[in-house]
């Protein structure tokens, strides 16, 4: 009797840092096919252009070609992401309408479970010490978390029979790699750069980060489980507590420079409103 084959499981920006340290997990239990403009290693490569549809068609086709028409899970990470803040027309060619490209085409597949990987940033941000949940108003305040507020319903909208998951993922980070943010932060405590010394906003906010390891844990567990969850479904995926702007800021001064107190100062609104146009 012929061995059974794997589970086939499709990751779209499959080459990325999250990408590839997924098909390290996976690739045990699973086949893994990618796509992506740049080659991923060790797996079924398939070179696809999200933003656009021809291009997506022309891999879909060649992975239906070489692997038939069942998938145990399409993992969607394509994306594009700038931290300036200022909008960019990839936001919309790749985050929006890659997404719709690549759930057109996934409709002559039998695919058991989508999972999106989106952003706790779709979510309207709390005052310090309230938490956000799945029930948490959608008001992104940027470009990156507009775009990818799109494309959830994108998903929610036209997958059809497909059951899908949506990740709303925190802050990523690892020993490699920190969120923007915080990288920004160390910067200028390092650098001993009057910025540190001020904040803009309130420093008594913090954000929510996930370490990488979980993030592939739990998208893993959705591929996994996949059969057993509710054919639509939302989960926030982060650490249940946040550390606030302030209490960073005086552990990295501490580390960095020791002394005994780093705290930043508040800016008062007319003054920060000044330097975010200038």
């Amino acid at each position: 009797m012929a061995p059974r084959r794997k589970p086939l499981v499709l990751i779209t920006g499959a080459s990325g840092r999250i990408g590839s340290k997924l098909i390290e997990r996976l690739r045990a239990h699973y086949r893994i096919a990618a796509f992506d403009i740049r080659p991923a290693e060790g797996v079924d490569f398939y070179n696809a252009d999200i933003s656009k549809p021809e291009s997506v068609g022309e891999a879909l086709a060649a992975l239906k070609k070489d692997h038939g028409t069942k998938i145990a899970a399409v993992v969607h990470l394509a994306a594009f992401y700038d931290f300036t803040g200022e909008d960019d027309e990839r936001y919309r060619t790749i985050n929006v309408e890659g997404t719709r490209h690549l759930i057109d085409g996934l409709g002559a597949l039998a695919v058991e479970r989508l999972v999106y990987a989106s952003t706790i940033l779709v979510h309207e941000p709390g005052r310090p010490g309230d938490l956000i949940t799945e029930d948490t108003p959608i008001a992104p305040h940027w470009a990156y978390p507009q775009s990818k507020a799109e494309a959830e319903e994108i998903v929610v909208k036209q997958a059809g029979d497909t059951p899908w998951t949506i990740l709303r993922l925190a802050g990523v980070y690892d020993e490699e790699v920190a969120v923007p943010t915080l990288a920004q932060q160390i910067a200028r405590v390092y650098e001993l750069d009057f910025e540190a010394g001020v904040y803009a906003g309130d420093p008594s906010a913090g954000q929510s980060l996930l370490h990488t390891e979980d993030m592939v844990e739990a998208i893993a567990a959705v591929i996994d489980k996949r059969d057993a969850l509710p054919k639509q479904q939302i989960l926030l995926i982060g650490e249940p507590g946040a550390a606030s702007y302030a209490e960073l800021q005086q552990r990295i001064g501490m580390l960095i420079h020791g002394g005994e107190s780093w705290k930043p100062v508040p800016l008062p609104k007319p003054i920060a409103k000044l330097g975010a146009c200038c």
